[in-house]
């Protein structure tokens, strides 16, 4: 891994195509990470995640998920994340990257403890400085 990315991996869990390439070329360009993960769904996203920790493999170091996934949404998957044990969520930050308008969603997203930072879609330049 070049010293110059902030993340050693990133798992990016969005089921749109196009905000995918979005997210992974602004996360290659300003050097968040090179190794980037996609799942499209949130069930694909926590299979790989279990068998990544049963086969002792480094995890993510950050996770950006989108709150809405055809499967189950972003609140679901992170009350199942939840049960992960504490050595393993310390060391993961998520960011909700979502379209979310409503004043009260946003805000009981930013307060959620498992949640690091919310960010507005789409994402873009201004959005890499916060990651």
């Amino acid at each position: 891994m070049n010293s110059g990315y902030r993340y050693h991996h990133v798992l990016l869990i969005e089921n749109m195509e196009i905000d995918n390439y979005i997210a992974c070329y602004l996360l290659e360009k300003y050097l968040v990470t090179s190794v980037i993960t996609v799942k499209t769904n949130a069930t694909d996203a926590l299979e790989w995640l279990s068998s990544e920790m049963k086969l002792g493999h480094m995890l993510p170091d950050l996770i950006i998920l989108d709150m809405k996934l055809p499967d189950m949404d972003g609140r679901e998957l992170l009350r199942i994340m939840e049960e992960y044990p504490e050595e393993i969520k310390s060391k993961i930050k998520i960011v909700v990257a979502s379209s979310i308008k409503d004043q009260r969603e946003v805000d009981e997203i930013k307060n959620n403890p498992m949640i690091n930072l919310f960010i507005p879609k789409p994402l873009n330049s201004h959005s890499m400085n916060y990651i």
